[in-house]
C-alpha cells in the first residue's frame, strides 16, 4: 500500500482497529498494511459479534433485523456515497478492516448517523480558549457532547437535544450560536467491518456573559462529569474527538480574527 494511503488510514481508522468496548470479543489483529479491503488477505478471519441488546431490539422490530442487509441492493454512505459488500451482502466498512464482523453495539447495518457538538468559550478568568468536555461513563474518557440521530430528526435538532440531555444547563441553548462544520467517518471503538458511525460535527460558541462552570443534574449512567478544558496540543479524547476540537478552534479564530491571546495559545493548530 502506498505510504500516503497508510498515513491516511492511521489517522482516520486507528481506534476502530485497536480499541473495543468491554462487551466485544478480542479483535482479530489487523496490521496497518492489511487494513484496506483492496489488500488480498485470505487468512483474515474475524469473529462475528452482535450485542444481545441489539438482537433484542431487532427481534422486537425496533431497529433493523439481523438479516435486513439481504433486502438492501445498495447501501449508501453520506461520506463515501457508495460502498462495497461482502459475499453475503453485508456492507463493508469504507475505511477498511476492523477485526470484528457483525453489528456489535450499533443498530444499523452500514452507516449509523451521529452528531457531535464542540462548544467553545474564552474563559473569563484565564482568557484561554476552552472546550466543553464530558467524561463518559462507559469508558472514562473525555469527549465532546454527541450521540446518535433519532429517526426523522434533523442533525441540528439532534445536536441540541444531546447537548441538553448531557449538560442540562444548556437545555435551551440558542440555535443561532450553532454552526455545522462538516460530516465525516467517526473512528469509534464500536465500529465493525459491517457497521460504523458517520458523524456531523457542529461548532457552538458560548459568549462570556453566558459562561457557567457549575454543572449538575447529570445522568451519571452516561456522563460522570462536565468541565471546561483548555485547547492544547496532545489532547487524547474519545473516538479521536481532539481533531474536532482543533478544527473548532481554527473555525473560531478564522471567524473572529483572534483574539491575539487565543492565536498564541493555538499556534500549534494554525501552523504559524
Amino acid at each position: 500500500m502506498p505510504r500516503r494511503n497508510l498515513e491516511i488510514l492511521k489517522k482516520v481508522h486507528n481506534i476502530a482497529r485497536t480499541k473495543k468496548p468491554d462487551s466485544y470479543p478480542e479483535r482479530f489483529f489487523v496490521p496497518e498494511d492489511k487494513g484496506c479491503w483492496a489488500i488480498d488477505w485470505p487468512e483474515y478471519d474475524p469473529p462475528y459479534f452482535v450485542h444481545d441488546s441489539v438482537l433484542k431490539k431487532s427481534m422486537a422490530g425496533e431497529i433493523e433485523a439481523e438479516d435486513a442487509y439481504k433486502n438492501i441492493n445498495q447501501r449508501f454512505s453520506k461520506v463515501i456515497h457508495r460502498i462495497a459488500h461482502d459475499i453475503e451482502g453485508r456492507p463493508l466498512n469504507p475505511c477498511g478492516r476492523t477485526g470484528i464482523r457483525g453489528r456489535g453495539l450499533l443498530y444499523q447495518w452500514g452507516a449509523n448517523r451521529a452528531v457531535d457538538i464542540v462548544m467553545v468559550t474564552v474563559h473569563p478568568r484565564t482568557g484561554l480558549l476552552c472546550f466543553l468536555a464530558i467524561k463518559r461513563a462507559d469508558n472514562g474518557m473525555n469527549a465532546v457532547v454527541g450521540g446518535m440521530v433519532d429517526k426523522g430528526e434533523s442533525k441540528v435538532t439532534a445536536a441540541l437535544r444531546e447537548l441538553g440531555e448531557e449538560v442540562p444547563q444548556f437545555k435551551n441553548f440558542d440555535q443561532r450560536l450553532v454552526k455545522r462544520m462538516y460530516r465525516k467517518y467517526s473512528d469509534d471503538y464500536r465500529n465493525t467491518d459491517n457497521s460504523w458511525i458517520e458523524t456531523t460535527v457542529f461548532f457552538a460558541f458560548l459568549p462570556k456573559d453566558k459562561f457557567i462552570d457549575t454543572f449538575y443534574g447529570l445522568d451519571k449512567s452516561e456522563v460522570e462529569s462536565v468541565s471546561w478544558i483548555p485547547v492544547s496540543e496532545g489532547l487524547a479524547l474519545h473516538a479521536g474527538h481532539e481533531r474536532y476540537v482543533y478544527d473548532a478552534a481554527r473555525y473560531f479564530i478564522e471567524r473572529n480574527h483572534g483574539p491575539i491571546e487565543v492565536i498564541r495559545q493555538c499556534k500549534f493548530i494554525l501552523n504559524i
